[in-house]
């Protein structure tokens, strides 16, 4: 049987979840009324279409993957079973008396295709008993902060960019420590870099914005990485700067 959640005002503002479409941010929500205590819920999309979308006819694996990409949901499996787990749930939600758990626990270890963030929409610090942090990566040995590779970022940066940026750089530094921390990785860095420089190397506007402190920053990153450029937007670019 579903259970009773709350959403607090901040989901409404919270940037992960207004770059969701609104169908996704739907989901989201109709997914912590059928997850169990833990934040745990069944990887089918089928099964899942059948709980929150019963009547629409669409496709649920694009909404599916909007929230994996924005961090909100975390796919795994357990015993060749695909589950998924709502990122910081029992954060946001007050599980006074847990139920037995439907599906298995999501930890840090188990298989996973996910990534890790630092923030989660509308969370407090006193709502729950156990505190959602040590499975979310802080107790997790990720990130080894001494083997993040600044140089190599930087290089494809200025290889991109033609400037001369220098990954010692104490804003630079934090800037991605921020971001590795989130757990993405050497390949998204580039990915952004790659994606920006496209876009913008051109534009005279907004070439200045190719910069750590610009590409790095919270709350755009993921964005710029998992930008799609059409060939229709770099035409209309080009034909701006005519």
């Amino acid at each position: 049987m579903a259970r009773i959640r709350t959403i607090k005002p901040e989901f409404w503002t919270d940037e992960s979840i207004t770059e969701c479409s609104v169908s996704a941010r739907l989901l989201f929500i109709g997914l912590w009324n059928f997850a169990d205590d833990s934040g745990s819920i069944c990887g089918s999309s089928r099964q899942l279409k059948a709980l929150v979308f019963p009547c629409d006819n669409f496709e649920l694996e694009p909404l599916l993957s909007e929230l994996v990409n924005k961090n909100l949901i975390i796919p795994f499996s357990v015993d060749n079973k695909n589950y998924y787990y709502i990122k910081n749930f029992t954060k946001h939600q007050s599980i006074n008396r847990p139920s037995h758990p439907k599906y298995p626990k999501y930890e840090p270890s188990v298989n996973t295709q996910g990534v890790l963030t630092e923030h989660s929409p509308g969370e407090t610090e006193t709502e729950t008993e156990t505190d959602i942090d040590t499975l979310s990566g802080k107790a997790e040995k990720l990130p080894d902060h001494n083997h993040i590779p600044y140089k190599e970022i930087i290089e494809h940066l200025n290889a991109r960019t033609k400037q001369s940026f220098r990954d010692t750089t104490k804003d630079t530094r934090e800037h991605i420590k921020a971001r590795w921390d989130e757990g993405h990785r050497l390949e998204e860095f580039k990915k952004c870099i790659d994606n920006m420089t496209m876009l913008w190397m051109d534009d005279p506007k907004m070439s200045q914005y190719l910069r750590p402190a610009t590409l790095f920053a919270k709350g755009k990153f993921e964005g710029y990485v998992n930008r799609v450029i059409t060939k229709k937007e770099m035409q209309s670019r080009r034909g701006e700067m005519l």
